[in-house]
Parts: C-alpha cells; structure tokens; sequence
C-alpha cells in the first residue's frame, strides 16, 4: 500500500465513530423496542418472545456491524487494497459482540447505558487498531 493511503488510515476511525451514532441511535428505530423481551410480553405476548428479541438483537447487531465497516470497506475498494477475509471475519465477530452486549443491556440487565456504548466504542477501536496493524504490515 502507498505511503499516502496508510496515511489516511487514522481518518476511518473518526468516520466509524460517526457511522456507530448513526447505527446505534438513528437507524434502530422500532428495532429498540424488538430487542427487549419485556416488550414482547407487554405488547405482543406468544410463548416466542425471547426467540424475537433475539431476532432483533442479531437484526440490529448485523447492521450496526455494517455501517461501522462501511468505511473500510469503502477505503478497501477506493485504494484496490483489498483484504475481504478480515472485512468478513471483524464484521460476524462485531455482529455477534454488538448483539451480546446489547442482550446484557436491554434483557438481562446486567450493563448499563454508558457501560454498553463504551464496550461499542472498544469494538471500533479494536477493529480500526486491527486493520491499520495488518495493513501496515
């Protein structure tokens, strides 16, 4: 990779930040309701109610994994750099912890707000660290 493009690597970091505000607050929409199971047995009660919490959870972990890469990807495919194994792999390993965390915040009570956005934040730290370091080497 040119010395130029490593160079804008630190720039996605910033951008992904953005892309979580977006996924995590303006795009969940009704899927913050979906992903409790209380509010299933307070609205739509059937004996599947954990099954379709569950639903959303993994639904908004999917997306919300999307939008943070989306920035890597769209770097990978400006520069002709690509590196689709580690676009794949980070994006399930952050679909399944952004669904797990958010599981523990709204179902299971065990994390709060602030605990849930910063276990999301070390995500996107964790992930832009991993592809800066594999790129560079």
């Amino acid at each position: 990779m040119s010395e130029i493009n490593i160079q804008l690597i630190p720039f996605l970091l910033p951008i992904m930040t953005f892309c979580h505000v977006i996924a995590d607050y303006n795009l969940q929409g009704i899927l913050a309701n979906f992903k409790q199971v209380k509010w299933w047995k307070e609205n739509y009660h059937t004996d599947k109610d954990e099954e379709n919490a569950g639903a959303a959870l993994r639904i908004h972990g999917g997306s919300w994994a999307f939008m943070v890469m989306l920035p890597i990807m769209l770097f990978m495919l400006i520069t002709k750099q690509y590196n689709f194994h580690f676009y794949i792999i980070a994006l399930g390993i952050n679909s399944i912890i952004h669904s797990f965390v958010d599981d523990m915040k709204c179902n299971d009570e065990m994390i709060n707000y602030h605990t849930d956005q910063y276990c999301h934040m070390g995500q996107i730290a964790i992930t832009w660290l991993v592809y800066y370091l594999i790129t560079i080497f």
